[in-house]
């Protein structure tokens, strides 16, 4: 990690939460201005936090999701990294890498989704390939290693497969 205008970098989790419906795998998205993104943050120094910790701490801030609802999958074997938009808050270039975890919903029926207002404008279930369509560009490149960490996750079967 580097100051004074150069770069900075830190490790963040992020969370690629499905659920298994009638017509297909759907992904829990957060809007935010005109493009979808998936439910993400840093862990809180304070509480020396590990990563599985402040991933279902981002879930429930973010999306109001509890612990219990949801089932842990798999864990990427290895952290991504994109290039932070600055907004022109920030004079120099921020990489964030993110370690992703994978989640199943127990039961639909249960949840009630919370947007963090401060995070996203909406949640919203769509299918993987309609949010890659409608992602942030500046982390496209990001969700596509995304994608194939947990691809037999996010890809449904071929019709002639699923029965």
């Amino acid at each position: 990690m580097k100051k004074n205008n150069v770069f900075l970098s830190t490790t963040v989790v992020g969370a690629v939460i499905i659920s298994n419906q009638q017509d297909g795998i759907y992904v829990l998205a957060g809007k935010k201005g005109q493009h979808w993104q998936l439910p993400q943050g840093s862990d809180d120094p304070n509480d020396n936090e590990n990563f599985q910790t402040a991933v279902y701490r981002e879930i429930l801030e973010e999306t109001g999701i509890k612990k219990t609802d949801i089932m842990h999958i798999q864990t990427a074997y290895q952290t991504v990294s994109y290039h932070m938009k600055s907004h022109g808050r920030i004079p120099h270039a921020q990489v964030r890498s993110v370690k992703w975890f994978l989640f199943a919903i127990k039961n639909m029926t249960d949840i009630n989704l919370t947007p963090d207002i401060r995070e996203f404008e909406e949640l919203d279930w769509i299918p993987w390939p309609e949010f890659m369509e409608k992602c942030a560009p500046h982390k496209r490149k990001m969700y596509m290693f995304v994608e194939r960490f947990f691809y037999h996750y996010l890809t449904p079967l071929p019709p002639e497969l699923s029965k």
